[in-house]
């Protein structure tokens, strides 16, 4: 298996054998003899002179090497697990961040228990409990976040740690986004959050259900030509768009609302109005009944130190360094 280098940079250091080589080539040495036919019998032997700097070369690249940290990865068993695919797209637009709740379930939805907010609560405010309280039904899942006004923003990519996606839910709410662009322009230029959750499935899902849910208060349009593309691309994955509306539009049956309705209903998903305890009850339930299937990931990866055998290994060449140096006399 390939190793890696915590530390990579550090291997620009290996050049730094290069001035002492060149130095050590024009060294010469002199054998302070008073008679110089002496030299007559000492033998060169040209090879195993030169292995005290082969042994020096060693010893520098070993330590350099060292200093880089290899490392070996180290990846987990695969672990299996059966689990629908669910992305949750979260509208962040200027709609949702200005616009006060009117409709008295969703606002009882929000204050809870807590204590009412004088000034009322933005629609965005809905929105970020409601996402909070469907990650908590969805354990066994894996879990996408991702958030859209005109443009889409990756949160978190599909997983099983629905903790991660709870904190990156956290704070939604003080976001304060642009317009609203639910379907974009297609595959190759801006897409909408459609658009990225289906490429999204199409890399990461493996799940056979593959469920879209939005967070919005549907005020956008959707064109009829994206329209038939993206029920096209929700055939081929399998995908359901489940709404978890917000706002009171998604109660009025507000007309800004129709195309998401009537898509929604196309891919055999349903609107759930936040708030409405039935709806929302028959719609979680609904999701739930979606088959589960085998999907797999792989458990953390991790990398292993194995720096301290080159270090070791240098060491090694250290001493035969010395010892070679003390016994064998270098070649010219």
């Amino acid at each position: 298996m390939p190793f890696t280098f915590a530390n990579p940079y550090m291997l620009f250091l290996v050049a730094a054998i290069l001035p002492v080589l060149w130095l050590a080539s024009r060294r010469r040495k002199a054998l302070g003899h008073s008679q110089l036919d002496i030299h007559a019998n000492v033998k060169k032997v040209p090879f195993i002179g030169r292995i005290p700097v082969v042994l020096l070369v060693g010893f520098w690249v070993l330590l350099i090497v060292a200093l880089a940290r290899p490392q070996l990865p180290n990846v987990g068993e695969k672990e299996v697990f059966d689990a629908r695919d669910v992305i949750i797209a979260a509208d962040i637009s200027g709609s949702m961040t200005s616009g006060k709740i009117q409709d008295p379930a969703q606002v009882q939805f929000v204050e809870g228990e807590g204590d009412k907010k004088p000034d009322g609560y933005k629609i965005i405010e809905v929105a970020e409990k409601a996402i909070d309280a469907f990650i908590d039904l969805r354990k066994g899942d894996r879990v996408g976040l991702m958030l859209f006004d005109d443009e889409v923003y990756y949160s978190w990519p599909l997983s099983r740690d629905l903790r991660v996606i709870k904190y990156k839910n956290v704070g939604m709410s003080k976001y304060n986004g642009g317009g609203t662009n639910f379907d974009g322009d297609g595959k190759n230029s801006k897409m909408g959050p459609i658009q990225a959750a289906i490429e999204h499935f199409r890399e990461l899902g493996q799940a056979r259900s593959k469920i879209l849910v939005m967070v919005t208060d549907g005020e956008s349009s959707i064109s009829d030509q994206r329209f038939t593309e993206i029920m096209a691309d929700f055939r081929e994955l399998n995908v359901k768009l489940y709404i978890l509306g917000v706002g009171d539009s998604w109660v009025k049956g507000g007309s800004s609302t129709q195309d998401l309705r009537k898509l929604t209903e196309a891919s055999g998903g349903v609107v759930i109005t936040v708030g409405d305890a039935q709806q929302m009850r028959q719609g979680l339930a609904r999701i739930d009944e979606l088959e589960k299937s085998q999907v797999y990931q792989e458990k953390s990866l991790s990398f292993l130190d194995i720096y301290q055998y080159f270090i070791l290994a240098g060491i090694a060449a250290a001493i035969l360094f010395l010892v070679g140096s003390a016994l064998v006399r270098e070649a010219n």
